[in-house]
């Protein structure tokens, strides 16, 4: 009996293709988020981005501006402001 013949272009394609359904649910939810907000000319103290896109949020205490995703890592929880309003993207 004589195996059947492997096509190893066809099982690359159809690899290919399985990766690439797998990344359809996270590039839709992607695509679906909000630019957000841009706060021009502001850079967050603690990571440098600039300029901060989304949430804003000021320390008072620490006299500093903070992008959303280092917030969590500021540990001062006295006085924060938090910010969306300027322009939108």
């Amino acid at each position: 009996m004589s195996k059947p013949k492997v096509d190893a272009s066809q099982l690359v394609r159809e690899a290919v293709a399985a990766e690439l359904e797998s990344l359809i649910p996270s590039l839709r939810e992607s695509m679906m988020k909000p630019q957000g907000i841009i706060h021009d000319g502001i850079t967050c103290s603690l990571c440098s981005v600039s300029p901060i896109v989304g949430a804003r949020y000021y320390c008072a205490s620490c006299d500093m501006d903070i992008c959303e995703s280092c917030e969590p890592e500021h540990m001062c929880n006295l006085i924060k402001y938090k910010s969306q309003s300027v322009v939108k993207a």
